[in-house]
């Protein structure tokens, strides 16, 4: 079962709520200390599997096409990168 790593976040895979997606932390290391600022987590263990739920980003964010959901874009811009709380 996948599972959002936000504090306070119940979203799981198991929920099957429509269009909820999960996203790996990055593998470029600044990249990831990027995210890991930006959810405000700093003892999170990037080495572990993590991954944050679509519901924390702004949909603008998401490019959702014949089912499948991804980021836009290649993440370089962090300001685009918007955690949002639930």
């Amino acid at each position: 079962m996948t599972k959002c790593c936000i504090n306070g976040c119940n979203s799981n895979s198991r929920k099957n709520e429509e269009g909820l997606t999960f996203f790996r932390l990055p593998k470029n290391e600044g990249l990831q200390k990027l995210w890991i600022d930006n959810i405000g987590q700093e003892n999170i263990k990037p080495a572990v599997v993590r991954r944050i739920c679509s519901l924390h980003f702004e949909k603008e964010c998401l490019n959702r096409t014949l089912g499948v959901v991804r980021l836009k874009g290649d993440l370089v811009h962090v300001s685009k990168i918007n955690f949002l709380t639930k």
